[in-house]
């Protein structure tokens, strides 16, 4: 089997596990929306792409395990998924179309591979903690992680160029760990501390009051009297 049609299994609320071949390539638009009773689910390595709404509304999943060559993550496709706390993959080992999954290489982050992230990707994900944005995404879209009440920690890129308006970007930039080249938020740089002038200054001239000193001229004629006798 290569294909899972549209909707193929949506709203199976006693659906609790599933065991996908390793020959898909195709997983359909909202093929698993609506499952509340499905907490974990393991996706085959051929599969590139996940469709509109794949998981939406499907309230207890807990983990996903990604493809290690997933390239896309569709519109709303974990919208919804409120227990949402871990998307992970497996590295591989080998060289080129000889490398094998090694199952003890487990990573807990987006697979590296994705380069994009659809609006709504991850709406409502309250209890999602940690976001990693693959090198190859360069465009967040609009409302990717709104309502991502939970989230802590984003790492971004210098290649991300673009981050939707809205929601999803108020929370990207208020928890971004590392927001490098146009994604960061421009910031004015603080004025360099001044320095001390190493000179003394000179004393300060007291100003002309407009009366002469008297009693100064009285000894200076009394002094020149002395003299002249």
């Amino acid at each position: 089997m290569t294909k899972i049609g549209s909707r193929a299994f949506a709203s199976c609320e006693q659906l609790k596990s599933v065991t996908l071949p390793e020959s898909l390539v195709v997983l359909g638009s909202y093929a698993f929306a609506g499952c509340t009773a499905l907490t974990d689910i393991e996706l085959p390595d051929r599969l590139e792409v996940l469709n509109k709404g794949t998981f939406e509304g499907t309230t207890v999943l807990e983990e996903v395990g990604l493809p290690y060559g997933l390239r896309r993550i569709g519109m709303e496709c974990f919208k919804d998924c409120t227990s949402l706390t871990t998307l992970y993959y497996f590295s591989k080992r080998g060289i080129s179309d000889v490398m094998t999954t090694d199952r003890d290489l487990r990573e807990d982050v987006l697979p590296t591979l994705v380069d994009y992230i659809g609006v709504g990707a991850f709406e409502n994900c309250a209890v999602l903690t940690r976001m990693d944005v693959p090198y190859g995404v360069t465009s967040i879209a609009a409302r990717a992680f709104a309502g991502c009440s939970s989230l802590r920690h984003v790492a971004l890129h210098n290649r991300v160029r673009e981050i939707g308006k809205g929601r999803s970007a108020a929370v990207l930039r208020s928890t971004a760990s590392a927001f490098l080249g146009a994604a960061r938020p421009s910031a004015k740089a603080p004025s360099p501390p001044r320095r001390r002038s190493s000179q003394r200054r000179s004393p300060r001239r007291q100003p002309f009051s407009g009366r002469a000193d008297r009693s100064g001229d009285r000894q200076r004629q009394r002094a020149t009297a002395w003299s002249a006798a």
